[in-house]
């Protein structure tokens, strides 16, 4: 009889450690499965970065090359003044050269 009882005994711990398992389990199954979801959503926002890494790089390609066009402008226009000074004072030169040859 106390064998039996021992058995029973050891039965009912069992049947109640199946069901804290069981209560337990349900609740990890929960909690994986917003780590999935949570893991899916940082797929898409690594994506949605990757994404917004390649625009911001395309806009700083434009905006270095709006930031060279004035640098590039103001070169230019140094150029044409200085040109157009030398050619004034080679003209002038000549000018007076021919003058005096003329006279």
């Amino acid at each position: 009889m106390e064998r039996q009882l021992d058995i029973e005994h050891r039965l009912t711990e069992t049947i109640d450690r199946e069901k804290a398992n069981t209560r337990r389990i349900e609740k990890l199954e929960k909690v994986v499965e917003v780590i999935h979801e949570m893991s899916r959503t940082m797929v898409r926002l690594v994506e949605q970065i990757k994404t917004t890494n390649e625009s911001v790089q395309e806009l700083k390609v434009k905006v270095d090359k709006m930031e060279r066009e004035p640098a590039e402008a103001h070169k230019q226009l140094k150029k044409t003044i200085t040109t157009s000074i030398v050619t004034a004072v080679i003209g002038a030169i000549i000018g007076a050269l021919l003058s005096l040859v003329i006279k």
